[in-house]
């Protein structure tokens, strides 16, 4: 089983994971741990979209995990709301093409999505359970760049791993009112003791949880217990976001988590 995601930046091409539904840390053996990277947008006076295009880099999402299997490339798994959903695929349908490139292996679905952008209309046929064949386009949804190279990072990281999610309703609200001052600035110092202080987070924010909010010219990054940090958004864009940063920043947001569990498997 795999992800797929396409991180563009600048020249270079980045490989990282697809959108993942969010897993929790379980008890037991200290390894591996698994972190939920949380992509909580940008604050409500910001417009998202906007933002995410002044960015250098930009990442690209389907919504579901494939795997390879003896009688072609499979959908592991289609995640609700995602483009993969919205565009009539389903768990289980095999890739028959994609772009007008046949699809037997995961390297000949790499090759179809080369190049594609957020907000490109990609066909997609896939073998329904019938085997009958089903033709859809799917328009590629955008993911927050870091994120994507967070959750890639996770994924290559000694005992961790990493997924993606996102809370939203009363929980994103809730989040976003205390990640941010009075002042709409962000509560770099402190950020992760407030969240967990929170009443209305109380049963909702798991330790394994890293929190990212994006604004115009910073990001915050916390992880709920532990430790918050603010970066330059330019310090992790273009040629600047590579394999190595993301690396250094996953391991500052999880070196915590991953002791306690060692010291408590």
């Amino acid at each position: 089983m795999r992800l797929v995601n396409a991180t563009l930046a600048a020249s270079t091409l980045l490989v990282a994971a697809a959108l993942a539904a969010p897993s929790t840390a379980q008890a037991g053996d200290a390894c591996p741990v698994s972190f939920v990277v949380n992509d909580q947008g940008t604050p409500p006076w910001l417009e998202r979209d906007k933002v995410l295009d002044g960015l250098e880099s930009q990442a690209t999402w389907l919504g579901f995990i494939d795997r390879q299997t003896k009688d072609g490339v499979v959908l592991k798994h289609v995640y609700p709301g995602s483009p993969a959903a919205k565009a009539g695929l389903k768990t289980g349908h095999k890739l028959h093409d994609v772009n007008n490139v046949e699809v037997k292996t995961t390297k000949d679905l790499d090759r179809a999505l080369r190049g594609i952008k957020p907000g490109q209309s990609i066909s997609v046929v896939v073998h329904e359970p019938d085997d009958m064949l089903m033709d859809v386009d799917l328009t590629v949804g955008r993911r927050d760049p870091l994120v994507a190279a967070l959750v890639r990072a996770g994924e290559r990281t000694e005992c961790a791993g990493a997924t993606q999610g996102a809370y939203d309703g009363a929980a994103a609200k809730a989040i976003a009112a205390t990640v941010f001052s009075e002042q709409r600035r962000f509560r770099c110092d402190d950020a992760h003791k407030l969240l967990m202080k929170n009443a209305e987070l109380k049963d909702v924010l798991d330790p394994s949880q890293i929190i990212v909010v994006r604004g115009s010219k910073r990001v915050l990054l916390t992880s709920p217990g532990y430790v918050t940090k603010c970066v330059s958004a330019k310090s992790y864009d273009g040629t600047k976001l590579t394999a190595t940063a993301a690396k250094a920043l996953f391991g500052t947001l999880s070196k915590g988590y991953i002791a306690r569990r060692k010291a408590n498997p």
